[in-house]
């Protein structure tokens, strides 16, 4: 019933779409626009925040969208069979390839073999081709049979694939951070430091790596790397509950590690002070990951009772039973 021109771009033949356009929102860098950090003023964080698009920006967009939006949800014209993706994009069998093992990946749960089946046949369809678009699809594919692998626990298989994922393509961030998980899984730390580091260098904003880099360092003992490990993720990404709870437990290590004033070999009063510092620091990344884990059922009678502990500052510190560095 809308009889606005551009609305003419949503209709092509027997298939009417209404579009009510809600509006639209900037994700806000890091810094400024003034700033001398080209990439901090330029580049989007989660969490950073957002800022309205004017109206007549988002007029622009209209025009702009063409018969996407009608390509896109008419179902009747737009069958999700890997049969009919392989056949519509046969012109492109790399493509092809990835988007049936894109279809793959999003029926593992509920359909687990054909999920496994299709991506074979994925595999398969680009194994006679060649060229950089083979390498960075087959690496997709491999990368996704190694998640199926992990899903059901099978780490030592998923970390073949993730390698073969690494193998076509090195610069695969999250194929990465993936092995970096395999190795955790494993109990290799040094290991799986070094792949989740590798993977931050590949891609910064990446959240995951920057909290199990902190798990690692926590298993390692390494609590001073492990909390800055933390701060780093949850600068990027300050509503992490696992990365601010990681936190909080290395701090605790470090506030009982820390010399007390009367302590031989102590820094007098300047050591009491950074004890309180870092119980006190424990204590904000610990209530600030509290509601967040209590939601996912993650929060243990201990963590409560950590939680009590580092809120009475005239009782002395002890680390909690109960709670392991297995988080």
């Amino acid at each position: 019933d809308d009889d606005r021109p551009y609305m003419d771009l949503f209709r092509p033949g027997d298939v009417l779409l209404r579009l009510q356009w809600l509006g639209g929102y900037w994700k806000l860098p890091l810094q400024a626009t003034d700033s001398e950090d080209l990439r901090g003023r330029i580049v989007s964080v989660a969490k950073q925040g957002t800022a309205p698009v004017p109206g007549a920006h988002l007029h622009d967009v209209y025009p702009s969208l063409g018969d996407m939006v009608s390509l896109l949800f008419n179902t009747n014209a737009n069958s999700l069979s890997h049969i009919s993706l392989s056949r519509r994009y046969s012109e492109f069998p790399e493509f092809a390839a990835f988007v049936c093992s894109r279809l793959a990946a999003s029926m593992r749960v509920r359909d687990r073999q054909r999920s496994q089946q299709i991506l074979a046949l994925a595999r398969s369809s680009i194994g006679k081709l060649s060229g950089i678009q083979r390498e960075l699809v087959l690496s997709y594919i491999e990368r996704n049979a190694g998640i199926y692998e992990a899903m059901h626990s099978r780490w030592e298989t998923a970390e073949v694939g993730f390698r073969k994922a690494l193998q076509a393509m090195p610069a695969n961030a999250t194929a990465r951070y993936l092995l970096g998980m395999a190795h955790l899984e494993a109990g290799n730390l040094s290991a799986a430091v070094v792949s989740f580091r590798e993977a931050l260098l590949l891609d910064p904003d990446f959240k995951a790596p920057y909290a199990n880099l902190g798990v690692a360092y926590l298993r390692q003992g390494d609590f001073r790397s492990a909390a800055e490990a933390c701060r780093a993720g949850l600068l990027r990404h300050p509503a992490t509950p696992q990365a601010s709870y990681n936190l909080a437990l290395a701090r605790v290590a470090l506030a009982l590690a820390a010399p007390s004033a009367g302590e031989e070999g102590g820094a007098g009063v300047g050591a009491a002070t950074g004890a309180a510092e870092l119980r006190a620091g424990a204590l904000e990344a610990l209530e600030a990951s509290r509601e967040t884990r209590a939601q996912a059922q993650l929060w243990s009678d201990e963590d409560e009772e950590l939680l009590v502990l580092l809120r009475d500052d005239t009782k002395p510190l002890a680390w909690p039973r109960g709670i392991a560095l297995q988080v």
